[in-house]
């Protein structure tokens, strides 16, 4: 199983200190974030941290490095921030499921046929 994050989800789940719940849940060894996510991220406080866990390819995935930047084109949508489009996109492109906490986008997600977690949903779910 694939997963891809979007900006408000890694957001939340890193300042609690707990992404790993995600590897656990989906029994993954590594977690894809589009380029945009990272632009978007660089602006958070946690930035410097979150860069600790970028793995610098497929190859260089460990314990503790275990987020892939992937490029993606995004999909067609104004409505939706850069960020959400990409991350669509590259959970389309790779057959992933999305974790979003956008509504809007989450909806989108679904209609194109990617299975989309929401932050409440995912938590739920990890209960």
């Amino acid at each position: 199983m694939k997963v891809v994050f979007d900006t408000g989800f890694i957001s939340s789940l890193f300042k609690i200190n707990r992404l790993n719940l995600v590897k656990k849940l989906f029994n993954v060894k590594a977690i894809s974030i589009p380029n945009a996510v990272l632009i978007e991220l660089t602006k958070a406080r946690f930035f410097k941290g979150f860069l600790s866990i970028i793995a610098p390819n497929y190859e260089g995935i460990t314990d503790d490095r275990w987020i892939i930047v992937e490029g993606s084109n995004p999909i067609d949508d104004t409505d939706l921030g850069m960020g959400e489009r990409e991350a669509i996109s590259l959970a389309l492109s790779r057959g992933a499921v999305l974790l979003i906490d956008d509504h809007a986008a989450k909806e989108k997600a679904i209609e194109m046929g990617v299975e989309a977690f929401d932050l409440n949903m995912f938590l739920q779910a990890c209960k």
